[in-house]
């Protein structure tokens, strides 16, 4: 008998693909268009829940994934359409709740075996890495000062605009680390039913 792929997969992992392109290709081209940001957002979202799908929702690594998500669209839909004067707060919503979703999900990755097990570590590293710095640059300014981050956090508490390179790091990171999950998710390695 044959494994065929899943409409939900196929659909899902189009949408990543399309969507990761599109915003991270843009956002480093014209990251001035917001509405076409928002649309590949938006068609990246729809092939994270059919990810979501895919992995199992039930599972409660993907469940806190899927809620640090919500806090990353919320974060970055306001950076796009919010007031300038708290912006940099949303852009750094948006960096927390998505790195943390990538950790989630890289941990569940962890549960799997093979090539999935292998990404899942690379994604972890890619996920706990900049959640530690932006912690520690929070909690300690001299380590947070030699790192980068202290720029940041001063940016949240004088209200100044979020420094566009910043956001696209992040974007890219996402961005990279979803075209790997829509590379396992076409191959079937992460259906868990």
């Amino acid at each position: 008998m044959v494994n065929t792929l899943s409409k939900n997969a196929n659909y899902g992992s189009i949408a990543l693909v399309i969507g990761a392109v599109g915003f991270v290709g843009l956002g480093w081209i014209a990251p001035q268009l917001a509405p076409m940001l928002i649309l590949f957002f938006g068609i990246m979202t729809f092939g994270v829940w059919a990810f979501l799908d895919e992995m199992g929702l039930e599972k409660p690594l993907n469940k806190m994934g899927a809620v640090a998500f919500a806090f990353a669209v919320f974060g970055f839909l306001n950076a796009q359409v919010g007031p300038q004067s708290v912006q940099i707060n949303y852009v750094l919503l948006y960096n927390f709740g998505a790195f943390l979703a990538l950790f989630f999900w890289s941990a569940a990755f962890l549960h799997r075996g093979g090539a999935v097990r292998k990404v899942g570590a690379v994604g972890l590293l890619a996920g706990a890495l900049p959640l530690v710095l932006l912690i520690a640059g929070h909690v300690a300014v001299g380590f947070g000062g030699a790192i980068g981050v202290a720029a940041l956090w001063q940016a949240v508490e004088s209200g100044q605009a979020a420094d566009p390179l910043f956001l696209q790091i992040t974007n890219t990171v996402v961005g990279v680390w979803l075209l790997g999950g829509a590379g396992l998710m076409r191959s079937g390695a992460l259906y868990s039913r």
